[in-house]
């Protein structure tokens, strides 16, 4: 058995037990040239707020995943239905996949009451991106311009640590 098949087993135990949020929304970058400064996630985020990101920079995954999810924002899907393509031959659907299981994951550490040591901002880790509240903090490892926009539209600060600076716009 493959590693992906021990998690796609795993996570269809977990939603036997547990009712995983389904996805509200697949977040993709815009494509732009090569010369200009690119995302290389895309994110994954459940009904509840719980975000996954994923991988989008080999060969032209990007470009496949803008046919299978020209709406992006309006993925009304089951979590386990993504998960499942872990064990696709497609790449783009694999790239995917590990975004609903790191979605997934962060929504059942989340139930369990798990809080990473030396948290900062232990109300908004806990309640996701989608619940944050005007005036809260985010913090974000790596720049992901579609959902810094969303956030700042709702009057949220942003944290970005990235390691290319030169990538995230004032």
């Amino acid at each position: 058995m493959s590693i992906s098949s021990e998690y796609v087993e795993l996570f269809s135990s977990i939603a036997k037990q547990v009712s995983l949020p389904a996805i509200e929304a697949i977040y993709l970058p815009t494509p732009i040239a090569e010369s200009k400064k690119k995302d290389d996630f895309g994110i994954v985020i459940l009904e509840d707020g719980s975000a996954g990101a994923f991988y989008i920079s080999l060969d032209n995954t990007l470009e496949q995943l803008q046919s299978l999810y020209p709406e992006g924002e309006n993925v009304a899907q089951e979590c386990l239905s993504l998960i499942k393509n872990l064990t696709s031959d497609s790449l783009p659907q694999r790239a995917v996949a590990l975004g609903a299981i790191n979605a997934a994951s962060q929504y059942m550490m989340s139930r369990a009451g798990f809080s990473a040591p030396d948290k900062k901002n232990s109300k908004t880790s806990s309640t996701g991106i989608s619940q944050a509240k005007k005036g809260e903090c985010i913090g974000m490892i790596g720049y992901f311009a579609p959902l810094i926009e969303r956030l700042l539209e709702k009057e949220i600060e942003v944290l970005v640590l990235e390691k290319n600076p030169g990538r995230v716009e004032p």
